[in-house]
């Protein structure tokens, strides 16, 4: 691949791979950091990628820097101070929202492999095909993660719930 076609990929990929990238790491910076990271890697070996597999590249190149810069920035968390003694009182839609307060944050606490496959599944609501386009796992391997990853978030919600608010779930 000819050097001065990299000028014209950035600029012709750069919107997607951003987009692709913020759904993982969620702050704009990040973001860029980590296409950054990317095209800076694609550049040194950008002429040893046939050019038809440039676009799977790219984006499997996107999504392991992204899980690389989860798995850096992790830090532990706790639950915010939510308020249960009257959760009995309050409409389902407050509810709702302290549930999802909760599994955000538990979310956090889970292996980020497990975390964005659960993020594409259940939030994104991808298809098992459009998951393992993007990630380049079987079908098989994310079933048996998502199963896991279920377990292990349930369990994690159960011992913050415990520790953290003093209920019992």
């Amino acid at each position: 691949m000819n050097r001065d076609k990299f000028e014209a990929i950035v600029k012709e990929f750069t919107p997607k791979l951003f987009n692709y990238i913020m759904k993982f790491v969620k702050q704009r910076e990040d973001a860029e950091d980590v296409l950054q990271s990317v095209f800076i890697a694609f550049y040194n070996k950008m002429d040893g990628i046939d050019p038809a597999k440039l676009s799977p590249y790219l984006y499997r190149a996107c999504h392991n820097n992204a899980l690389d810069y989860l798995k850096k920035s992790k830090r532990e968390i706790s639950f915010p101070n939510l308020d249960f003694s009257n959760i009995a009182d309050l409409a389902s839609e407050e509810k709702e929202d302290i549930y999802k307060e909760i599994i955000k944050y538990a979310m956090a606490e889970l292996p980020t492999k497990m975390s964005l496959l659960i993020e594409m599944k259940i939030y994104q609501k991808k298809s098992y095909k459009e998951i393992t386009e993007e990630t380049g796992y079987s079908i098989k391997a994310i079933e048996s993660q998502l199963v896991r990853a279920k377990k292990k978030l349930r369990k994690i919600i159960e011992q913050k719930a415990k520790t953290d608010l003093g209920i019992m779930l």
